[in-house]
């Protein structure tokens, strides 16, 4: 298995396809090999000690030295790559479930795709937005961003946007937050009272300007504002995300 390296060095590509790209799981895969391979070895050293076989015996353990240094050093950069290529299936994973769980509610849904991916990509944050699809004009009803993630609009009969951060991210400051998305006005004023619904796009750029943090994906990796009929669901660590209900939008924000 290890005499060529070319044995060792397929299996965790299998066991990458094999678990669809599961970090968590490949890890758990390549220890046990590891395992299986430190305990053959102990054998064949053991054997050799008893024997007698000095020469054999330091001979082989030099080699052992150097092939189990290998086999760790290919398993840290396969899984070091595989963090890093986390972004390339997220689309896969978020079309699959689009796909499975077409025709349920939007809560079902977004509880499958957030623990699914929560579990996948355990060192990241995820917030999941699924809301009924919007027909047309849809800058009227829905304007939004969103970092380290994807988006899927009129697909299965819903709206679904996917956000993440790294878990070492600091928490947002959910009180200016709060306070920037309850400062924006959602109606305009039309004779002496306040009657006339804004677009969701004329919301999301004023709350753009008055907090530009809000397109700074190094703090926010979403927000946006969403008209509340659209049975929006979101699912997210509580502690980085804020909604605010005004009039017809919900605005919120996540970091």
């Amino acid at each position: 298995m290890v005499s060529e390296g070319t044995l060792f060095n397929n299996i965790p590509k299998v066991a990458k396809a094999y678990t669809n790209n599961n970090r968590r799981k490949v890890q758990k895969i390549m220890k046990g090999i590891l395992n299986l391979i430190l305990q053959g070895v102990k054998v064949e050293l053991t054997y050799l000690s008893l024997n007698n076989m000095t020469l054999d015996y330091k001979i082989r353990k030099r080699l052992w030295d150097k092939k189990i240094r290998q086999v760790i050093d290919h398993m840290q950069k396969f899984d070091e790559q595989m963090e890093k290529d986390w972004f390339s299936s997220l689309s896969k994973d978020v079309k699959k479930t689009l796909a499975d769980k077409t025709g349920k509610s939007n809560d079902e849904f977004a509880d499958a795709l957030y623990s699914e991916i929560s579990d996948k990509y355990d060192w990241r944050e995820f917030h999941v937005i699924a809301y009924d699809e919007i027909a047309k004009d849809g800058y009227k009803k829905h304007y939004l961003k969103r970092c380290g993630g994807v988006h899927w609009f009129k697909k299965g009969g819903r709206n679904t946007v996917v956000a993440s951060n790294d878990k070492a991210k600091p928490v947002m400051n959910r009180q200016h937050t709060e306070s920037a998305l309850r400062g924006v006005k959602t109606r305009r004023k039309h004779w002496i009272s306040w009657k006339r619904k804004r677009s969701a796009m004329d919301v999301f750029n004023d709350l753009k300007a008055m907090r530009p943090a809000f397109m700074n994906c190094g703090y926010y990796a979403s927000f946006g504002v969403i008209d509340k009929g659209q049975k929006i669901v979101h699912r997210a660590n509580k502690k980085r995300l804020v909604t605010v209900q005004s009039n017809n939008f919900q605005l919120f924000a996540y970091g």
